[in-house]
């Protein structure tokens, strides 16, 4: 999100008249745009940059920048939703992410426009990078609060003032299980069994990006180097958020992890169309790494 854009929450109090208009408002720059229950929200990208970074618009003007700009970028879907509800979810602090620890800009934006039921298509060799890492929501780490992870977030931000909240939510995000340890360190605990469809949507990734699937041996075998990845990447995000290694050792390994886990990759599916899948399969592809070494944190 940019700077000189703050959205939040109006209660409006003694001019019942005026609530309507006025109970849910974003301010941009100097001046106010009132959020709707039916808006359209757009998911943009910059495409062909150095970052394929993406970022979500609304009709009634707002917009939100996960974790960097919102100029520069093609729209790449869109569809109907509330502005009031993507608002919440953004929630000023990234949609809850924590950026290349349990998502990146891909994942913040599909939280954003999960009220219009779309997503960042995976049409894209970056994305499907960030999606076979992240999944298409993110990670939640164990102890969160509940408004800090997905997709209570969104259960929460859809839940009319006053009652005492709707039930869970189809969409998912895979869950990173980090436990408190001896002396308060977040440790790696026992990883949960992978959602059920883990295996179908490394599947549909796949066939994005090669135009067909391959056959079952194959997807087995990618789908174990596959959590193996996630497992490294999950234990190196333990230890720079307990400040155990620096943001610079966290980059450093996990694109070590990325390269030997491409090696495998390449054996499976054939150099060539295992990068027609999945791109270069580095982490400078992921996002911007010179503001995430920098220390911009997060949670603003």
């Amino acid at each position: 999100m940019l700077a000189n854009q703050t959205h939040f929450h109006l209660e409006l109090i003694g001019n019942p008249s005026l609530a309507p208009f006025w109970r849910n408002v974003c301010l941009v720059e100097t001046y106010a745009v009132p959020l709707s229950s039916n808006a359209t929200l757009e998911g943009f990208a910059t495409v062909g940059q150095i970052v394929f970074h993406t970022y979500v618009k609304s009709s009634c003007g707002a917009s939100w920048g996960c974790w960097g700009g919102t100029t520069g970028g093609v729209s790449i879907c869109s569809g109907t939703g509330s502005s009031i509800q993507a608002d919440c979810i953004d929630g000023k602090d990234d949609a809850g992410i924590l950026y290349y620890i349990t998502g990146v800009c891909h994942q913040i934006a599909n939280r954003i426009l999960s009220p219009a039921g779309i997503q960042i298509p995976d049409t894209f060799p970056d994305v499907r990078n960030s999606y076979f890492i992240y999944d298409e929501y993110g990670h939640n780490l164990i102890g969160q609060t509940p408004f800090n992870r997905w997709p209570d977030r969104k259960t929460i931000c859809s839940t009319p003032s006053g009652s005492t909240g709707p039930s869970g939510d189809s969409q998912s995000s895979s869950i990173a299980t980090f436990s408190i340890g001896s002396g308060g360190l977040m440790n790696l605990g026992p990883r949960n069994s992978d959602p059920p469809d883990r295996r179908s949507k490394l599947s549909a990734l796949i066939r994005a990006g090669l135009g067909h699937p391959v056959n079952q041996k194959t997807l087995d075998d990618l789908a174990e180097m596959q959590s193996r990845l996630r497992e490294r990447q999950l234990e190196l995000a333990s230890l720079v958020t307990n400040e155990k290694i620096s943001r610079e050792e966290y980059i450093a390994e996990l694109d070590e992890a990325l390269k030997r886990a491409s090696v495998i990759g390449e054996k499976l599916l054939g150099f060539d169309d295992f990068h027609k899948v999945f791109g270069e399969f580095r982490v400078h592809n992921l996002g911007d790494v010179p503001k995430f070494v920098g220390g911009r944190s997060a949670a603003r």
